[in-house]
């Protein structure tokens, strides 16, 4: 009786979630697995909508719903926010993660932020920023004024797919953010298919202001398969947004993130 209350009460005064797709037989064994075990974890969390669990998840609806459509493995990012908002054990999901990209032939884990890339020069062939400490301002990079010295003490605040017009996945755009230097700038996190395709590509991530009409120095770089980021904009006049924008001839695309300035989603 008390388990039956239990469950009731999750769903209670909520919309039902619609039932899911058929899963595709062709798909690869290890991705159906994976998709399974999302579906299954959205159960035990009481059925919630991918409407309800994007705020929570920091990705997109369709991110989620695509996730746990058995058509192909979610990035990580998108995984860990679909493995958190339905309150599930987030390492024991990395490792569930791993073993299907090994199971499909993949390497264990793309770039992370230890192999971000600021590889762009200015005029005369001078690495951006060498032997220079920069103040906490806007347009500054946030290594260098110290804004992402300690990665555990930022915050992504938004994560948005950045797709083709044919819809492939090129990678994630984020809003990143420093609550100690109330500062936020962008990051780009490229997708498998840029890694494994080496693909030809510049990425540009530019910072805006809204409410000040302030956009923010753009930053391009040469795509070498490692996550890219750009440069901060003070959130203290107003919220920041991101876009990022990845060209390639073998097919480029845009996104932008919500705009905010480090409280909930929609503060901006």
């Amino acid at each position: 009786m008390d388990n039956q209350y239990l469950d009731n009460s999750r769903t209670r005064g909520r919309p039902k979630a619609r039932p899911e797709r058929s899963f595709d037989p062709a798909a690869p064994a290890p991705v159906l697995r994976f998709a399974e075990a999302l579906r299954a974890l959205r159960h035990q969390a009481g059925d919630p909508t991918y409407r309800e669990l994007a705020p929570r998840a920091l990705c997109s609806k369709a991110s989620l719903s695509a996730a746990a459509s058995g058509q192909r493995l979610p990035t990580w990012e998108v995984t860990s926010g679909f493995v958190r908002a339905c309150d599930g054990d987030v390492e024991d999901w990395r490792e569930r993660w791993r073993a299907a990209r090994i199971a499909l032939g993949l390497s264990p884990a793309p770039p992370t932020i230890d192999s971000e890339a600021r590889v762009d020069l200015e005029p005369g062939g001078t690495p951006r920023f060498v032997g220079r400490d920069e103040p906490v301002a806007d347009n500054a990079d946030p290594k260098r004024c110290g804004c992402a010295a300690d990665p555990a003490a930022v915050r992504t605040l938004d994560r948005v797919e950045v797709h083709t017009a044919r819809q492939e996945l090129l990678g994630v755009a984020e809003l990143r953010h420093s609550p100690a230097h109330q500062a936020s700038w962008g990051r780009f996190v490229p997708s498998d298919r840029m890694l494994y395709l080496r693909m030809d590509a510049t990425i540009t991530i530019v910072a805006r202001r809204p409410a000040t009409g302030t956009v923010g120095r753009p930053f391009t770089a040469t795509f070498d398969g490692q996550a890219v980021y750009g440069d901060i904009l003070l959130v203290e006049p107003g919220p920041v947004e991101i876009v990022v924008t990845v060209e390639s001839p073998a097919g480029g695309g845009s996104a932008t993130t919500a705009c905010l300035s480090g409280g909930a989603r929609g503060d901006g």
